[in-house]
């Protein structure tokens, strides 16, 4: 998205103000701030705006982790991952300009399927490229911290769009040991992020696998009335497959739900895997 400013004129470009857009309807919510669907004035293109309000990153000391969003969330360039065109702030809040993605959240998708989950092509085709979007990131040495059905949009031709980055955060341990703080959706939770422990892009994996179990099923994997009921399942790595699960799903799951994270399979064997292979046409959708 270019800068608004006349083509003739030899100056710098026009910096955005919100008055640029007209703002809709809030499509999202967040730690951070909300969603607006909106429309750039002069171009008519629809975007997704983030607004998030400076006082509340005052209040939180949140200053680091809208350092990383903004910085890792820039830079990324992936067919599976929301695009950020462009950032700006005024005197109140900070504003970031989202790539639109027309068809919403997984989660809604998947509620609104026949039995609120996806047949197993579809969920092998959303776990493949989800998968694809986290080695890129991975790749760039950070971690997307916060995989689940209402972080991952579809686009008007039904793809993966990995969005949300809140709770990005480098690989690297320096720059872990300085987070000091617990992370992520609970459900979704590795077990070393519920003890205290160091972590890594591992996270992202065990995410994956517990995504997958919800894609097929309808549920989290490891849900329950009780937090503290939830939480030790996590710790025990309890794993409860009902009959629609497949063998080869199973594999694939149990192979990222791994209580060690050096045990937990790839992403390059998990888009590799039988159950990906036997369920999404990798080549074909290329």
């Amino acid at each position: 998205m270019e800068s608004k400013n006349n083509k003739e004129s030899k100056g710098p470009p026009k910096t955005f103000e919100i008055s640029d857009f007209e703002l809709g309807s809030v499509i999202g919510s967040g730690k951070f701030g909300r969603v607006y669907l909106a429309q750039e004035k002069k171009t008519r293109l629809l975007v997704a705006v983030k607004i998030i309000e400076k006082e509340h990153i005052k209040e939180q000391i949140l200053h680091q982790q809208i350092f990383y969003e903004i910085y890792f969330h820039s830079m990324l360039r992936h067919p599976n991952i929301i695009r950020m065109y462009t950032y700006f702030h005024d005197s109140t809040s900070l504003y970031l300009i989202l790539e639109f993605a027309r068809r919403g959240s997984l989660y809604n998708n998947m509620r609104q399927q026949k039995y609120k989950r996806f047949t197993e092509d579809l969920a092998a085709k959303y776990i493949y490229q989800t998968a694809d979007a986290l080695k890129y990131c991975h790749d760039l040495y950070f971690f997307h911290g916060d995989v689940k059905p209402e972080n991952i949009l579809l686009d008007s031709r039904g793809n993966v769009k990995l969005s949300d980055f809140g709770l990005a955060w480098p690989s690297d341990s320096s720059a872990l040991n300085s987070r000091g703080c617990l992370c992520g959706t609970r459900d979704y939770l590795a077990p070393e992020l519920l003890k205290g422990e160091p972590y890594n892009e591992k996270v992202d994996h065990w995410s994956l696998g517990v995504l997958c179990f919800e894609l097929l099923v309808g549920r989290s994997l490891f849900a329950s009335k009780r937090r503290e009921t939830t939480v030790q399942r996590i710790l025990e790595v309890d794993i409860r497959f009902p009959k629609i699960v497949t063998e080869e799903a199973q594999d694939f799951i149990s192979k990222l739900v791994k209580y060690q994270p050096e045990h937990r399979m790839s992403l390059e064997d998990a888009m590799s895997h039988l159950w990906i292979r036997q369920n999404f046409d990798v080549i074909s959708n290329q």
